[in-house]
């Protein structure tokens, strides 16, 4: 009976380490794992009397707490947490306080797109019109927990191509755009070296 006991608890633990580890959350495994400490527990008192199976109950716990303490500290655990997504758009939990900043297109904005204010780059939308990268642009308002923004640039139209449209941008605001372009091409290697 004692070899019974000690059969049972064990495959208590094997059945835990199998529900945290393989499959996590909580399934047949895990059920299995409880029905196991159960009728291990039962027969522990039943084979040693109350203070036997109280002994035996205290000494399982331990085991499986030092077991899942293990388990949750090794490298499967850290496989199975969500990671940090650095270095992409997003959008800030506070939204006011980027109402009349200004940055500049991070990315093509057809309407929606990628705005770079400071180092924060934040999902943005514009008012239904394209705007190129490397334009200015400014934070007009929340809408629909989104943020809206307006090209600084009156002269820069962009058709649904991409491409410019009347012409109007060539001379300085070229030069202003690829010094543009420099400073995100800088931001984004400061931020794969950080």
């Amino acid at each position: 009976m004692t070899a019974l006991i000690i059969l049972l608890l064990l495959a208590g633990l094997l059945l835990m380490t199998v529900e945290l580890v393989v499959i996590p959350g909580f399934g047949v495994a895990g059920i299995m794992a409880l029905i196991c400490f159960g009728a291990g527990s039962v027969f522990a008192f039943n084979e040693f009397g109350v203070l036997g199976g109280i002994g035996v109950v205290v000494v399982t716990l331990f085991v499986g707490t030092v077991l899942v303490i293990i388990l949750m500290r090794s490298k499967a655990a850290k496989n199975m947490e969500l990671k940090e997504d650095k270095g992409k758009a997003g959008v800030p939990d506070d939204l006011d306080v980027w109402v009349g900043q200004e940055g500049f297109a991070a990315s093509m904005l057809r309407p929606s797109g990628t705005g770079q204010f400071g180092r924060e780059k934040l999902t943005v939308l514009t008012e239904g019109t394209f705007v190129k990268k490397g334009a200015p642009i400014k934070v007009v308002r929340i809408e629909g927990g989104k943020l809206v923004v307006e090209s600084l640039e009156d002269d820069i139209n962009v058709d649904k191509d991409g491409a410019g449209g009347d012409g109007a941008e060539k001379g300085g605001a070229e030069k202003n755009d690829v010094e543009k372009k420099n400073e995100i091409d800088k931001s984004e290697e400061s931020d794969l070296q950080e």
